[in-house]
C-alpha cells in the first residue's frame, strides 16, 4: 500500500479482492537465495567457533610449555619466545572473524611446534648424557658354594650327601628309587 498500512478490499460476496501489505511473494521469489544465505551463516558461525577453540587450545599449550620451561630452568631464549607470544596475543581482535583468526592460528601453531622441538631436543640431549655417564653395577652372585639352586632336581637330601662324599661313583640311594 502507498501509505504502508495493511488492508484488504472485499467484493460483494465477502471474498478478498485486493490485499495490500500482506503479500509474501517477494520472499517466496527469493526463498532459495535466503536459504543458501542462512546455511552460509550457520557454516561461518561453526567455522568461527572451531577456529576460536583451536586458538584457545594453542594459546594454553604455549603458555604451559613456556611456564614449564621457565620453572625447570631449561636453557633457551624463553623471554624472547614469551615476548613473541604476547605480541601474537595482542594481534587478536576483540571481535574477530574466522578470516582474521586463521593467520594468527597458523603463527601460534608454528610457535608451539618450535617450542616443542626445543624441549624435545633438550630431552634427547639429557637422555644421551645420562646413558654415557650412567654407571650401573652388575649384580652377580660370585659365591660358588651357594645353597640356592635354580632347579629342584639338584637338591640333595641328608642321607645322600654323606654317601656321595664317601663314594663318588655311587648312584642314588635305594630310598630314592622307591
Amino acid at each position: 500500500s502507498p501509505n504502508g498500512k495493511r488492508y484488504a478490499r472485499r467484493d460483494r460476496a465477502g471474498a478478498i479482492g485486493d490485499a495490500f501489505g500482506f503479500s509474501v511473494a517477494p520472499l517466496l521469489a527469493r526463498a532459495v537465495e535466503i536459504e543458501s544465505l542462512a546455511a552460509q551463516a550457520v557454516a561461518d558461525r561453526e567455522l568461527l567457533r572451531v577456529t576460536r577453540e583451536r586458538l584457545t587450545l594453542c594459546r594454553r599449550d604455549i603458555s604451559k610449555l613456556i611456564t614449564a620451561a621457565l620453572d625447570e630452568e631449561i636453557s633457551g631464549d624463553w623471554e624472547g619466545i614469551s615476548a613473541m607470544f604476547r605480541a601474537l596475543l595482542a594481534r587478536i581482535p576483540r571481535v574477530a572473524t574466522a578470516e582474521d583468526l586463521a593467520p594468527l592460528l597458523d603463527e601460534m601453531a608454528m610457535l608451539r611446534a618450535e617450542i616443542v622441538n626445543m624441549l624435545e631436543r633438550r630431552i634427547k640431549t639429557q637422555k644421551i648424557d645420562a646413558n654415557e655417564s650412567q654407571i650401573e653395577h652388575h649384580k652377580q652372585n660370585s659365591n660358588p658354594d651357594s645353597n640356592y639352586e635354580l632347579e629342584p632336581s639338584f637338591e640333595t637330601k641328608q642321607g645322600e650327601k654323606a654317601a656321595a662324599d664317601n663314594d663318588p661313583n655311587a648312584g642314588p640311594s635305594d630310598e630314592r628309587r622307591l
